[in-house]
């Protein structure tokens, strides 16, 4: 584990590992941290990037489960993001 700096709780967090699995009525997002890290958190956005959700994540696997039922048919924006890296892409919600 890779120390930074003097500050003995601060480590890297990689993302190993961010699975999307759209459906109708909700999406899932299976994440794998390298370390559970207390800033990684899921943001998602619409195209005009207005923020639609956000979950702080715990722990370094797990799966959140976005409700999609109420959510307007479009095309939305998710980030992974912690203190060192993210990653990103879409989802396109279809009733």
């Amino acid at each position: 584990m890779e120390r930074f700096g003097n500050d003995p709780f601060s480590s890297e967090c990689v993302i190993d590992n961010l699975n999307v699995y759209p459906a109708k009525e909700w999406t899932a997002f299976e994440y794998s941290l390298s370390i559970a890290s207390y800033e990684s958190n899921i943001v998602i956005s619409d195209s005009k990037g207005q923020q639609i959700e956000s979950i702080e994540l715990t722990g370094n696997m797990g799966v959140f489960i976005w409700d999609t039922r109420e959510i307007e048919p479009r095309v939305y924006f998710y980030i992974l993001k912690n203190n060192i890296t993210s990653k990103s892409g879409k989802v396109v919600i279809t009733k």
